[in-house]
C-alpha cells in the first residue's frame, strides 16, 4: 500500500528532479525490504488464531523456543499444545510454497542407565539367633548394589524397560588355623521387565521417574564352616519398585539418583555339602527373605 501511494504521487509530478528523487527512494525501499527479508523468519500460529513472526530456536519436549527479530536471549516459549501450526522460513517464499508442520512433542525415547550404591536386606534377624552371631548377621545383610536398566518411552510420560540388579554381601569370623572359620559370600541377582512413569520439571530438563516390575531372582550363598564348603542356591519371583531423579548434566547425559525396593522370599533351596546335594523345603515361618533396599547413584544416557 505504501508503494502504491508513493507511485501515484510521483506520477502526478512532471518535474524531472522529483521523478529521479522518487525513483531513488523506490530503489532504496526495495533494497531495505530485501535486506530485511534476507533474514529468515519463521511463523507460529496459535490455536487462538494469533500469527507470530519470529525465529524458532528449538523444540524440546513439549515446548517451542522462539526469538523475536532483534531480541536477545533468553528466548520466549510456547507449549506445543497451544500451537496450531508452524512454518519455517515463511517470509522467504510464497504462501502456497510454505510447508505446514503439525506440532509434535519432542522427547528422549531411550534411557539407559548404570549405577552402584549401598544395599540393605530388610528381613529381620531371627530371635533365636545366638548373640555372638547377631553382629555377623548384621554385617551379612548390608552390602553393595549394582544396577543396569534400559527403558523405551513410547510417549513422553510412560515407558517400558528391562532392569538388572545385583546385591553382593559377605562376612566372616574365626580363622582357618582354629578350624572355626565361618564365612558367607552372597550374590542375589534380579532381572525383569518394568513399567516406568516420567515427570519433567518446569525447565523440561530434570525428571522424576517411578517404576515397578516383576522378575526372576537367583540367590547363591557360598559358605564355609568347620572346614566344610557349603553352597546354597535358590530361585523365586520378586517384585521391584523404584523412585529416581535424573539431573541433566549434558545434552544426552543425566546424573541419576535412585531408591529401589525389591521383595521376594525363598520357600526352598538346594544345599550342596561335601559334594552331596539335597533340596530343602522351608515352612512358612522359615522362608528366607530376599527383600532389600538399595540407594544408588549413576549415569544415564538419553536419546
Amino acid at each position: 500500500m505504501i508503494l502504491y501511494l508513493f507511485l501515484n504521487l510521483t506520477s502526478k509530478k512532471n518535474n524531472k528532479m522529483n521523478l529521479k528523487t522518487g525513483q531513488l527512494f523506490l530503489v532504496a525501499a526495495l533494497l531495505t525490504l530485501g535486506a530485511t527479508g534476507a533474514k529468515a523468519q519463521d511463523l507460529l500460529v496459535t490455536k487462538r488464531g494469533d500469527s507470530i513472526s519470529c525465529k524458532i530456536v528449538k523444540m524440546e519436549n513439549e515446548k517451542i523456543y522462539y526469538l523475536f527479530p532483534g531480541q536477545a536471549p533468553p528466548p520466549g516459549t510456547f507449549r506445543m499444545s497451544d500451537i496450531a501450526a508452524y512454518y519455517y522460513n515463511f517470509y522467504e517464499r510464497p504462501i502456497t510454497d510454505s510447508t505446514l508442520f503439525s506440532p509434535k512433542p519432542l522427547y528422549p525415547h531411550w534411557r539407559a542407565g548404570v549405577s552402584a550404591g549401598w544395599s540393605q536386606r530388610t528381613a529381620p534377624i531371627a530371635d533365636n539367633t545366638p548373640a555372638q552371631l547377631k553382629e555377623y548377621m548384621r554385617d551379612l545383610k548390608s552390602g553393595l548394589s549394582f544396577n543396569v536398566d534400559v527403558t523405551y518411552f513410547f510417549v513422553e510420560k510412560v515407558g517400558v524397560g528391562l532392569k538388572y540388579n545385583l546385591h553382593r554381601s559377605k562376612a566372616e569370623i574365626g580363622s582357618y588355623t582354629s578350624s572355626a572359620l565361618l564365612k558367607d559370600d552372597i550374590h542375589i541377582h534380579y532381572i525383569g521387565p518394568y513399567l516406568c512413569a516420567r515427570l519433567y520439571g518446569a525447565q523440561q530438563k530434570n525428571s522424576l521417574l517411578l517404576g515397578m516390575g516383576m522378575g526372576y531372582t537367583h540367590y547363591k550363598d557360598e559358605g564355609f564352616y568347620k572346614n566344610i564348603t557349603v553352597t546354597i542356591i535358590g530361585k523365586t519371583l520378586a517384585f521391584s519398585y523404584d523412585i529416581g531423579y535424573d539431573i541433566q548434566i549434558a545434552k544426552n547425559f543425566m546424573l541419576g539418583l535412585q531408591l529401589s525396593l525389591t521383595g521376594g522370599a525363598l520357600s526352598r533351596y538346594t544345599l550342596t555339602k561335601d559334594g552331596k546335594t539335597e533340596t530343602v523345603e522351608l515352612s512358612d515361618d522359615e522362608y528366607e527373605g530376599l527383600g532389600r533396599l538399595d540407594l544408588s547413584v549413576g549415569l544415564r544416557f538419553i536419546k
